[in-house]
């Protein structure tokens, strides 16, 4: 399972939904409930709400981590506070005790419902799929056709 991969599915999903799960000042959970249907992702809710039930007891292990949530909760639009959320993540998921942990949030990510948002990524023959904000396929060895027979495929099962 590559980490980064994960980890841009997880980003993508909690970040829009932080101020709401977190419960910030009034003001800012305000903000990022209308940031959620401004952006048309209130149907991530749900999803990220499972998966910062799974990711939260590491988080607020790690006092770096926790800081970073809470300033990408604060500044959902920084860079760097993203960056420095995605590190943090990544140390979490790195971990060989957190493999569970791993495999959840992947089982989470690939649940996912929401619109089509697809990012391929590949290491030498190696091809994960981020769709619908989740983690779809892993495959070894496809053909750029034979991916996109297989994405098409899984759009269609899902509708």
């Amino acid at each position: 399972m590559d980490i980064r991969i994960l980890v841009r599915g997880i980003t993508r999903v909690l970040i829009p939904c932080l101020p709401v799960l977190l419960q910030l000042e009034r003001k800012t959970v305000e903000q990022g409930v209308d940031t959620l249907g401004k952006q048309g992702t209130e149907a991530l809710l749900p999803q990220a709400n499972k998966l910062w039930d799974k990711l939260q007891p590491a988080v607020r292990a790690k006092p770096g981590a926790l800081e970073a949530v809470e300033d990408v909760a604060n500044s959902p639009e920084d860079g760097d506070a993203i960056a420095s959320l995605r590190q943090q993540l990544k140390k979490i998921l790195a971990a060989p005790e957190n493999g569970v942990l791993v495999a959840e949030v992947a089982e989470i990510l690939a649940e996912s419902k929401s619109e089509w948002d697809v990012t391929v990524s590949g290491d030498g023959n190696q091809v994960m799929v981020l769709a619908q904000g989740g983690l779809v396929n892993a495959a070894k060895g496809w053909s750029g056709e034979e991916l996109a027979q297989e994405l098409d495929r899984i759009v269609l099962e899902r509708r």
